[in-house]
């Protein structure tokens, strides 16, 4: 598991042979993240709380999902803007391209 921060944003990544197994990777690790923040009396915001699933597998399971410790579903996104780069579910940084043209 990963764990870089940068200033006040703060990424969770994993890497597994299936999704599934990254998936459930993740839930773990943001499950402590979000105990360890509880515990210092800080507050994740969830509405800003996003994940991408990296693959390149043609089609993802939809069914997987990732919560936070109170049950509500993380916003599951193609693309996420990354200090400055946007990172598609694909790898192709398409619109990273697209904005630079």
């Amino acid at each position: 598991m990963q764990f870089p921060c940068y200033a006040d944003d703060t990424s969770l990544y994993s890497s597994a042979t299936t999704i599934k197994s990254a998936t459930d990777n993740l839930q773990l690790a943001f499950n402590a993240l979000q105990y360890a923040l509880f515990h210092l009396k800080l507050v994740l915001n969830t509405d800003k709380t996003k994940y991408t699933v990296f693959s390149r597998a043609r089609e993802t399971d939809s069914k997987l999902q990732i919560y936070s410790i109170n049950g509500t579903p993380t916003e599951k996104v193609p693309h996420y803007k990354y200090l400055g780069v946007c990172i598609d579910d694909k790898f192709t940084f398409y619109k990273s391209y697209r904005q630079l043209v």
